[in-house]
């Protein structure tokens, strides 16, 4: 072949990837034709009617010429559109139909040739009522928000809706002069005409539509002081609670994070608006970040955990200004590096900076595991709708948090942090993919991750990691981990072999001479490491951080008294991560729940411990009593528990001590719950008979977290009179904290009749449709008492519950039965949801992940059996 024909060939080639890039943009994406350059939006916005209308001029590039020129709408009234170049005369643009993607074409009658114009459009649009978009909500008045991740922008203006189209805003809202307007940038300058204010905004800089907010309605505000820039909270007028606690942590928070970052806050303000009606926890909006009422609560009222949880939500929406929002994913595939980072980074500054939360035992990946199993889909994927969005759930915060914990630890922490602030500079006001990231880090720890990313990130589940001594040599090894009775994992690259990863692991030696960490990086299926002399137990998961489940080593020859020493030489959190990963064996069928158990109740019992690995502990009876256990050996298992637990429980009944300050809300209220909705002890009852009346009048004393457990314990061990109890005071109550509590603790009752009551509630006028749930509906099934009843009224009113549910919560409807644990209910699951597969995205996925679960723990409760008729000492007819 001759060098023109070389040439030639390599041209076609390249001619034909630039068309099919181009196709599969016209697809899902906007492509790069035609891009947006400056955009100015005037909204006519009045919260006391249904409707508004606007207008939009997008100044625009085309790059070459175009038919028609896309952009993303959403179930919006195109009423006008034009497209003017210079001074010369508009053209008329016609609006298609929007495609599934959201995408309209503005057609014009000739061809539109490249230059730069002003596209200008008249629309108008409906609120809407599921927090979405533009919503309408009323608290002591009527109020406008906004909420546009992901996707949602489009839904109230057109806009070059993709994260790659970062650019300045200039926003203007018309609205009556009795009302507030806030935004993401301070006011330019206010227009007051015929009762109506005209609110401009000053020009933001470049930035995508995600976050841009606005807010109409009547506010308070408090002032946060020592911020270098303005900084307000604005809450609704209905807001009971007092802020001045958010105003102080602010301040802290925002500077240990601009000191990480060492680079200074790029934005002219920094607001936060707290929302009554808001259907997630934050939402990290330039200069005006929302937050959820539900999760900011006075300290009074809260437990040390939700302080805790309070403090990091603060902190990750701050964490966005800088990583996030000023440097930006390209698109949407990797929204997981956005919230993973600040989901970690937020724990860092909580834990590192304030004592109170030093020891906090708060691991991520404990909570991915349980969404994370074989039948999932990898938290790095392809997103083309906002139903792809909706799809991901909380994995793509601690599955991603838990895998940047491991490489920062593997890496070192000094080298982690210079690579985030080179990648934040390089960047900076720009958008990336993570591989930039994975190349900074690369570069500034002299190591490679990017394996160790795309193994844990671009498939699915987590490793079962194995060591075993073999000589004077440490036999590592990894498999998928998979539970009894679940099917292959699915395989990767299309290979015949089973997925593995890269795993960083932490292995801690226990020798004669002391507590040796060695790093090492486990890439293949076995690995052998020599063992430090005098070694007796290894402990793979040195500091706690290890998305795997594993088994730890330790010398057989060695006394009992030996192999406790290693446990108790481990740190709180490694040893929250053994009693975790002990449970998580059991249900994979590698351990036995008397072995796990007795781990447990060592924990309990031993009054050295941690306060928070006890709460961990009962927690964790709690959790398995229905899971792990047969029914036919619930009782049996209590009154060995019971016994064991004996002689604590008769030193002290924490739920009862008033006097002691160590005696955490936690322990006081998870020791109740377990003692009397568990165990069913009287004493533990009587005190819930004693305080549930006083707290349904709102006269309780107790605290918060402890008046929970009231309710629990008086639901699961209550019948009718009390269900109606807790039904008439939601019915009268305008507390809106009270009414959620007493909408889950009424699905907890268990008498005859008290399913069908708590969902013919749930689906009846009584609960507004704002204020329903779909995941109400996994409380009854909680208790295997409940679930034959439960579905038998699904399977004649399914219909209900997806006509009162939001669109978004629609697919997540299977994992109300996650803890059927029965074959025989798992058929009937199947048959309930059959109908609606074709009709909601996401809800094969769902239900097949569902199906893994309830399979596994029926497998598992069933190898259980043997070893716990031994260990309870049943007689067996």
């Amino acid at each position: 072949m001759s060098t023109r024909d070389v040439l030639c060939t390599l041209f076609y080639i390249a001619a034909l990837l630039i068309k099919l890039e181009h196709v599969e943009a016209a697809e899902y994406k906007l492509g790069h034709y035609v891009t947006p350059e400056q955009q100015k939006i005037v909204l006519h916005l009045n919260p006391n009617i249904d409707e508004y209308r606007g207008t939009t001029e997008i100044l625009i590039h085309i790059k070459s010429a175009v038919s028609a020129i896309k952009l993303y709408s959403k179930k919006l009234n195109i009423r006008r559109a034009t497209l003017t170049l210079n001074a010369e005369e508009p053209i008329g643009l016609v609006a298609s139909e929007p495609n599934k993607y959201d995408i309209i074409e503005l057609t014009a009658t000739q061809k539109i040739e490249r230059g730069h114009y002003l596209l200008s459009v008249q629309f108008s649009g409906n609120y809407n009522r599921d927090m979405t978009g533009l919503y309408q909500f009323y608290d002591q008045g009527h109020y406008l928000a906004t909420q546009f991740q992901a996707m949602q922008a489009r839904t109230v203006f057109p806009s070059f809706d993709e994260p790659e189209f970062k650019i300045p805003f200039q926003i203007t809202i018309i609205a009556p002069s009795a009302f507030d307007v806030i935004s993401n940038t301070p006011i330019k300058f206010i227009d007051e005409k015929d009762g109506y204010n005209t609110h401009h905004f000053k020009e933001t800089r470049p930035i995508n539509t995600d976050v841009i907010a606005f807010s109409v309605g009547k506010f308070k505000s408090l002032i946060i002081k020592g911020l270098p820039v303005s900084s307000v909270i604005y809450t609704t007028q209905g807001a009971d609670n007092h802020y001045e606690h958010v105003a102080r942590v602010i301040p802290k928070l925002f500077n240990y994070i601009q000191c990480y970052f060492s680079i200074k806050f790029p934005y002219q303000k920094l607001d936060f608006l707290v929302l009554p009606a808001y259907e997630g926890a934050g939402m990290e909006n330039v200069g005006l970040v929302t937050l959820n009422k539900a999760w900011i609560t006075s300290p009074s009222e809260v437990s040390k955990s939700k302080r805790y949880a309070q403090y990091k939500l603060l902190a990750h929406e701050i964490i966005h200004m800088w990583f996030g929002n000023l440097v930006t994913m390209r698109w949407w595939d990797d929204l997981w590096l956005n919230e993973s980072f600040s989901e970690w980074l937020a724990r860092k500054m909580v834990t590192t900076h304030y004592t109170e939360f030093e020891n906090n035992l708060d691991l991520p990946q404990l909570e991915s595991f349980w969404d994370d199993t074989p039948t999932s889909r990898p938290i790095k994927r392809t997103m083309r709708t906002v139903d792809d969005y909706h799809s991901i759930g909380q994995v793509v915060y601690t599955k991603g948090s838990s895998v940047i914990a491991m490489v920062e630890q593997y890496v070192g922490e000094s080298a982690f942090r210079l690579a985030v602030i080179s990648y934040i500079k390089q960047f900076y006001g720009r958008n990336v993919s993570y591989s930039e990231f994975i190349a900074h880090i690369e570069a500034h720890a002299k190591r490679p991750v990017a394996d160790i990313f795309d193994s844990f990130l671009k498939q699915p589940s987590y490793p079962f990691v194995s060591v075993t001594r073999k000589n004077n040599q440490l036999i590592i090894t990894q498999r998928p981990f998979t539970e009894l009775g679940s099917e292959p994992v699915r395989e990767l690259n299309s290979t015949n072999k089973a997925p593995y990863w890269h795993i960083p692991l932490q292995l801690k030696f226990f020798t004669h001479r002391g507590v040796i960490i060695q790093p090492v990086v486990l890439n293949e299926t076995e690995l052998t490491v020599p063992l430090p002399k005098g070694t007796f137990a290894v402990f793979p998961d040195a500091y706690g951080l290890g998305y795997y489940r594993y088994t730890s080593y330790f010398d057989d020859t060695v006394s009992d008294a030996g192999n406790e020493t290693w446990i108790n030489l481990l740190s709180d959190i490694e040893k929250q991560s053994l009693m975790a990963n002990n449970q998580a064996l059991v249900r994979g069928g590698y351990r036995s729940y008397a072995d796990a158990l007795t781990l447990q109740l060592q924990m309990i019992n031993n009054k050295s411990v941690n306060q928070e690995l006890v709460v961990e502990g009962l927690r964790t009876l709690n959790n398995d009593f229905y899971d792990v256990v047969p029914p036919r050996l619930y009782e049996p298992h209590a009154s060995y528990i019971i016994e064991k637990l004996s002689p604590i429980l008769n030193a002290r009944r924490w739920y009862r001590d008033n006097s002691d300050a160590s005696a955490n809300s936690e322990l006081k209220s998870i020791s109740l719950i377990f003692l009397g909705a568990k165990l069913r002890d009287n004493d533990a009852i009587n005190f819930a008979k004693t305080h549930y009346q006083a707290i349904l009048t709102k006269q309780s004393q107790l605290d918060i977290e402890l008046q929970n457990a009231v309710l629990n314990v008086i639901a699961s061990t209550s019948g009718k009179k009390e269900f109606n109890q807790f039904m008439a005071v939601y019915k009268t109550s305008k507390n809106e904290a009270l009414k959620k509590r007493l909408i889950r603790y009424m699905g907890y009752f268990s008498f005859e009749g008290a399913v069908h009551m708590y969902y013919a509630f749930l689906f009846s006028k009584d609960v507004r449709k704002e204020a329903f749930k779909g995941y109400y509906l996994q409380y009854p099934i909680y208790n295997p008492k409940n679930r034959t009843s439960a579905i038998n009224y699904l399977e004649k009113n399914i219909n209900k519950l997806f006509e009162k549910s939001s669109p978004e919560e629609q697919q997540w409807q299977p994992y109300s039965f996650a803890t059927v644990c029965s074959i025989e209910l798992k058929d009937r699951i199947n048959k309930l949801f059959s109908s609606y597969i074709d009709k909601i995205d996401g809800l094969k996925s769902k239900l097949a992940n569902v199906n893994h679960m309830i399979t596994q723990c029926d497998v598992a409760q069933k190898a259980q059996y043997e070893r716990l008729v031994d260990l309870f000492s049943v007689k067996e007819n």
